[in-house]
């Protein structure tokens, strides 16, 4: 299993908070990512240097 960095961004992509999760695979990966998004704007996910996927979050679309 690797392990996985989660990073959470706001609406003007600023560092909220991060996790670390242990993932079978990068789709397990993007899968936990994408319910994982909570009130923030996006979630990135990374394998060490290697960006793997960006989630936004539907509820924090932007207007304009």
């Amino acid at each position: 299993m690797a392990t996985y960095r989660f990073i959470w961004l706001d609406e003007k992509r600023n560092f909220v908070k991060s996790e670390h999760i242990e993932c079978a695979t990068d789709e397990q990966a993007i899968e936990i990512a994408a319910h994982q998004t909570g009130d923030y704007k996006e979630i990135e996910v990374w394998d060490g240097p290697r960006p793997v996927c960006r989630c936004g979050n539907p509820n924090k679309i932007s207007k304009g």
